[in-house]
């Protein structure tokens, strides 16, 4: 897990420890309610963050140690939003709708994909400077042969398309 660091200086090796203490608190969080239910899994819209956190999220700091924050109220919907898996599911500097839908599919859907026919590299933003990674992605998997997985891959992927490489 590592990020451009011309894009995300924030993001080190200290950031990436706290994000998995983040997602590890959330889980003990859910687990060890007196209230336990499944469903916080998939609709807590708290993400634990300390102060090193709260400044990558652009938030004023929660206090001492981890604290449960609100993270994005409304926008954020437990496990599957949480920064430290949308980190895990992204290039180095953008988003990865292809990664993320992947992981919806196989991971929380149950389903299985076919390995891609051919190992294709994502159309570099770079070469197409004009084009959101949403257009690049449509048109890289639009022949018939890739919509028989991207059918259901890209429109998952694409909800998760407002966090960027490193769950903001």
């Amino acid at each position: 897990l590592s990020k451009d660091p011309q894009a995300y200086a924030d993001f080190d090796a200290d950031t990436i420890a706290d994000l998995r203490t983040s997602l590890e608190s959330f889980l003990d969080g859910v687990l060890e309610s007196d209230d336990a239910d499944y469903r916080r899994f998939f609709l807590a819209d708290e993400v634990f963050l300390n102060d090193r956190l709260a400044g990558l999220y652009g938030i004023e700091s929660p206090g001492e140690g981890f604290q449960g924050v609100r993270l994005d109220p409304g926008k954020r919907a437990g496990i599957l939003t949480h920064p430290y898996l949308m980190a895990m599911l992204a290039h180095a500097r953008e988003s990865s709708p292809i990664h993320r839908g992947v992981f919806l599919v196989r991971g929380v859907m149950g389903q299985s994909l076919r390995p891609p026919p051919v190992a294709v590299s994502p159309l570099a933003p770079d070469l197409h400077p004009g084009l959101t990674t949403r257009v690049r992605v449509a048109l890289q998997t639009k022949p018939a042969e890739c919509m028989t997985c991207h059918q259901i891959i890209n429109p998952l992927g694409f909800t998760l398309e407002h966090f960027d490489a490193v769950g903001r």
